[in-house]
């Protein structure tokens, strides 16, 4: 009996969970971390390409370990981009997606707390017994 209850409350807790998601904060914090990866690819991007117009115009100016450097800064910043975005993906909704998982949960939670209730308390409606006044 303790162990359907414990089921129950899980259930329950799961669909309160999906209820409330996506939460503003986890919006929030994915939003600003796309924009923040966003922002160091431009400046990784950025340098790259003023060490490869500085080399091409004079090939002593910039060392080969600054280029690859350079050129190494920036697959990272965009494999960090591309990481941030689908943690931003798992975040957001997809359309109908958070009412779906929550349509399927009210079965499972209804079903888990019938079978709490005593075997007795599922058949038909007690009948009272009628005292003779």
């Amino acid at each position: 009996m303790d162990q359907l209850r414990s089921q129950a409350d899980a259930a329950q807790a799961m669909l309160e969970e999906l209820r409330a998601q996506p939460r503003k904060e986890n919006l929030e914090v994915a939003t600003a971390q796309v924009e923040m990866a966003k922002a160091s690819l431009k400046t990784a991007s950025d340098t790259l390409a003023k060490q490869e117009a500085s080399y091409k115009l004079d090939p002593q100016s910039v060392s080969k370990d600054t280029l690859d450097n350079a050129i190494n800064a920036e697959k990272v910043a965009r494999a960090n981009l591309e990481v941030v975005n689908r943690q931003y993906d798992l975040t957001r909704p997809a359309p109908g997606c958070s009412t779906f998982a929550t349509r399927r949960s009210r079965p499972r939670l209804s079903t888990r707390r019938t079978r709490l209730r005593p075997p007795s308390w599922r058949s038909t409606p007690s009948r009272r017994r009628r005292t003779g006044s």
